[in-house]
């Protein structure tokens, strides 16, 4: 019977651009559990999704110190040292876990990031200091339906057809107006701004 069929559908946003994009990627990766090979020649550079956790583990961390910090847009030098320092750490660690690459290959990765993440730096505070915005949330997760997680709700959709989509997952930072009025959601991507 088609009208007892649920009119409710729930996945990440990466799961329905994944399906937008191509439905049999999507359900290559998402039914059969199928993925892409690597190529077997090593990599001179560190692989999308290493370098765009390293970029996305620095900012996190870069928001939740300036949050504890009250670090604000007009201490550029220490922002951009902590950010450095920080760069060096994780670049420090991938080293450690992931031998085998030259100084060189790694100082050019430093290089790579200390360049993506001073430019964020640098263009960040034409929208952190929008009047009245503050900070408020760093990993902010939303729409699980574990009973242990603290997260809020589902983000809904509902389309022309009268079905709901709902959104789960997790964005990297939340500013709100001091009236409430206005937020900006950001998710953090290697090769973006927000």
């Amino acid at each position: 019977d088609r009208d007892s069929e649920t009119t409710e559908t729930v996945g990440s946003a990466t799961a329905f651009e994944t399906y937008a994009a191509c439905p049999y990627r999507y359900f290559l990766s998402r039914h059969l559990h199928i993925e892409p090979t690597e190529s077997p020649e090593p990599e001179m550079a560190l692989d999308a999704l290493s370098f765009g956790t390293l970029i996305h583990d620095v900012l996190e961390q870069f928001a939740l110190w300036r949050m504890e910090t009250g670090a604000g847009s007009t201490e550029r030098t220490k922002q951009e040292n902590w950010l450095r320092n920080s760069t060096e750490s994780h670049i420090e660690k991938l080293k450690e876990d992931t031998p085998g690459r030259s100084d060189g290959a790694w100082k050019i990765e430093q290089s790579r990031a200390w360049l993506i993440l001073r430019q964020w730096l640098r263009r960040e505070p034409v929208t952190a200091s929008q009047p009245q915005m503050r900070q408020i949330e760093a990993e902010y997760s939303f729409g699980s339906d574990r009973p242990d997680a603290k997260n809020g709700p589902a983000v809904e959709v509902r389309t022309v057809g009268g079905r709901t989509v709902k959104f789960r997952g997790q964005v990297d930072r939340v500013d709100i107006s001091e009236d409430g009025s206005r937020v900006i959601v950001y998710d953090y991507k290697s090769g973006s701004n927000n």
